[in-house]
């Protein structure tokens, strides 16, 4: 369950109520934040059998400093609400200076990841690198839905494919990724969204410096 408030600070205790006389309470030291911007608890609660299912925002009472907290919204995980999709992007670096060996292990990492995603989540590739006259980075496979078939499959091929180059951009590459998530052509599912960035190096030939990744990634949410 996920558990949202805003402007929080101090001692907060989520208690859950079960049937019977079962009952829980949680301390979360939480701090204070901009009101636009709520504060997030993710609260699993198991018993001898494994996790608690079924649960309701009626089993819960929040306070903070002892004082109800009635402002806040229940719902659950991305990982178990039908409603939430991730969407990623991988930053790989493909510099000519990476070893054979690391390329194999990246292109299987990154290949297992996507089989470990659902169906709905999506992803998109960028690759990276710097040589003169050539594009400092490139988006390789634009966001792709997963699904078990043609679109996994475009993604895994696109991780494989050749892709060389000399030095480090990857602030420029990021910069690319954050990109990724203005208005597609289709707008992306619901549901966490995040960047992974792949690298054997330090950035050393980017135009974008680090805060300006910082910047426009808070800036796109």
């Amino acid at each position: 369950m996920c558990i949202k408030w805003l402007r929080v600070i101090g001692l907060l205790s989520v208690a859950v109520l079960l049937t019977g006389p079962a009952r829980a309470d949680i301390d979360l030291r939480v701090e204070s934040r901009p009101n636009t911007d709520p504060v997030e608890a993710f609260v699993r609660v198991t018993d001898g059998s494994g996790s608690v299912t079924g649960l309701t925002v009626a089993d819960f009472a929040v306070t903070l400093d002892g004082a109800p907290l009635n402002t806040f919204t229940f719902s659950l995980p991305p990982n178990q609400d039908p409603t939430q999709k991730v969407s990623v992007v991988f930053v790989i670096d493909s510099g000519r200076g990476l070893p054979g060996s690391m390329a194999g292990a990246i292109r299987d990492a990154v290949t297992e990841f996507f089989n470990q995603m659902a169906v709905g989540d999506y992803a998109a590739i960028v690759k990276f690198y710097f040589n003169p006259g050539i594009p400092r980075n490139s988006l390789v496979q634009p966001f792709t839905q997963i699904d078990g078939g043609t679109g996994t499959n475009m993604l895994i091929s696109a991780v494989a494919a050749p892709f060389f180059g000399g030095e480090t951009p990857s602030f420029d590459a990021m910069v690319l990724a954050v990109d990724q998530f203005g208005p597609p052509p289709s707008a992306l599912p619901n549901g966490p969204k995040a960047i992974i960035l792949i690298d054997d190096g330090t950035n050393n030939t980017s135009w974008a410096t680090q805060s300006d990744v910082v910047a426009l990634a808070n800036n796109n949410g």
